[in-house]
């Protein structure tokens, strides 16, 4: 369900129209607001939460469909930032990379479901929310804005995920839930292996495929607009470098 607040950001979004009431300038960096910097500033970690839903909801909606034991959080598909999988690479190859110090840190997908597209592969999925209305994107429609994420996306892991005998598939929506081409058909894909297992109709199971992923997206976005991006502690916390200073506190060592 969703809130009267929710559902007006959610509606305003959807037909391009600014949020009522916004503030004026952001409690985290102390710039101007507007609804461009409100769905893109990370201070505060609202972002970074706005992805773990959407992450968590597919998640969700896999082991509904697929068994909890063929979802995976997080999978790895390589290491070394700016580094692809060369063609041949093994996973073992892969891991020797990572024990000798490659570079850069180990990349990782968002989900792995096995079986998805096919019984015998498994599928990675990787999440990424924009912003059609971002001054980037001025003059561009919705629909290219989403292709060419969905492209990027595709470019960075498809060959890598390939290389370890994985498919890749990006998951796009706009800040509205719109979901991109590709995202669409996981999404029927999905609403597919649900109408199986529950013994419901495939219309009906794409219907709640889709207003779930979408109310996903636009739930969190009322939280980008409006909440607050303060930190949760102030002030800095003391270094312990050792055992010393624990000898202050009573009980300790009881």
């Amino acid at each position: 369900e969703m809130c009267d607040l929710e559902f007006r950001d959610a509606l305003r979004l959807r037909y391009n129209f600014r949020p009522l009431n916004l503030e004026t300038a952001c409690d985290g960096c102390g710039g101007k607001f507007s609804l461009e910097h409100a769905m893109g500033c990370k201070i505060g970690g609202l972002v970074s939460r706005r992805h773990e839903a959407v992450k968590q909801e597919f998640i969700h909606l896999g082991k509904l469909a697929f068994g909890h034991s063929r979802v995976i959080d997080e999978p790895k598909i390589f290491y070394g930032r700016g580094v692809r999988a060369p063609a041949g690479a093994t996973a073992a190859a892969l891991q020797r990379g990572a024990a000798c110090g490659t570079a850069g840190m180990e990349a990782r997908g968002d989900i792995a479901v096995d079986g998805f597209w096919k019984n015998s592969m498994t599928a990675v999925f990787d999440v990424r929310v924009a912003d059609p209305n971002a001054r980037t994107y001025r003059g561009r429609s919705p629909a290219s804005v989403l292709q060419q994420a969905e492209r990027e996306k595709t470019r960075k892991y498809a060959e890598p995920c390939r290389a370890v005998r994985r498919h890749f598939t990006p998951l796009v929506y706009s800040i509205a839930g719109v979901p991109g081409r590709e995202t669409r058909n996981a999404e029927k894909r999905l609403a597919s292996a649900l109408a199986a297992k529950l013994d419901r109709q495939y219309a009906e199971m794409v219907a709640w495929v889709r207003q779930r992923m979408c109310m996903a997206v636009v739930r969190q976005a009322t939280i980008l607009l409006r909440g607050s991006r303060v930190p949760r502690r102030l002030g800095t916390r003391p270094d312990l470098m050792d055992g010393a200073a624990f000898t202050d506190f009573d009980g300790l060592d009881e």
